[in-house]
């Protein structure tokens, strides 16, 4: 498998895992978002979701880093096939 084959099956690997934790980030803010929710639920409970939603938020920002550091890459390498 050629090495660009390998970056954009990675990149895509990424992009997926992009669109899970922002489906998970959505939910999580809108629970937050939820006045009832919030009012309501055990602080206990609240202070979980927080801190799961704080979690997705550093794995997002890890894995986006890691995407544009592979879409590089992966750019890089087409140019070089070229020449």
């Amino acid at each position: 498998m050629r090495s660009v084959d390998k970056l954009d099956k990675e990149l895509e690997r990424l992009e997926n895992e992009l669109s899970r934790i922002n489906i998970g980030l959505n939910k999580l803010n809108k629970k937050l978002r939820d006045k009832d929710f919030v009012t309501k639920a055990p602080k206990t409970v609240v202070q979980e979701v927080r801190d799961r939603l704080a979690q997705l938020q550093k794995q997002h920002q890890k894995t986006a880093t890691h995407y544009y550091r592979i879409k590089d890459n992966a750019i890089e390498a087409r140019q070089t096939e070229k020449n």
